[in-house]
């Protein structure tokens, strides 16, 4: 009775340890998922700089690469999270238009040296589906979209 009594222990442990093991993230799995949450980061402020930064016009103007603003918006809404996309666009969006195409301001919303950055440079902190980025270039708040492996960005601190 006492054998069975051990054994069922020794195999109750095995089998914790195991579950365990399992579901706990590898180091090598947080690092590619914070490389991953970290790119997002980039490439969300590389998106902006292709909707505001992009087109001139002969003036220099700088002008909005979308027909609308509300074309800006909608793309906006696959990086950021709603709220901060508006919060871009009333950033960057005039009244001026040149040539039926919509005049942007050129001073840049976010600080653009997110974009001369390395991952080593910087420091991912977070669990579940909330996690910051933090770089000389500023303070990301990044969520993991629900039922995809996309996280946006949520907030954006200098």
């Amino acid at each position: 009775m006492l054998k069975k009594l051990v054994t069922g222990v020794l195999l109750l442990a095995v089998v914790l340890a195991v579950a365990a093991c399992s579901t706990k993230e590898s180091d090598e799995e947080k690092a590619q998922k914070n490389q991953i949450i970290y790119n997002s980061v980039k490439i969300s402020v590389d998106k902006v700089n292709s909707l505001f930064h992009k087109d001139v016009a002969e003036d220099e103007t700088p002008l909005l690469t979308s027909a609308k603003k509300e074309d800006a918006k909608s793309i906006l809404d696959g990086y950021f999270d709603p709220a901060l996309s508006d919060q871009i666009l009333t950033h960057y969006i005039t009244d001026k238009t040149i040539d039926n195409r919509i005049a942007v301001k050129p001073e840049p919303f976010f600080n653009q040296d997110i974009l001369a950055t390395k991952f080593e440079d910087a420091k991912v902190e977070g669990e579940k589906n909330e996690y910051t980025v933090t770089t000389k270039a500023g303070k990301y708040t990044v969520k993991k979209v629900e039922d995809s492996e996309q996280y946006i960005v949520t907030k954006y601190e200098k």
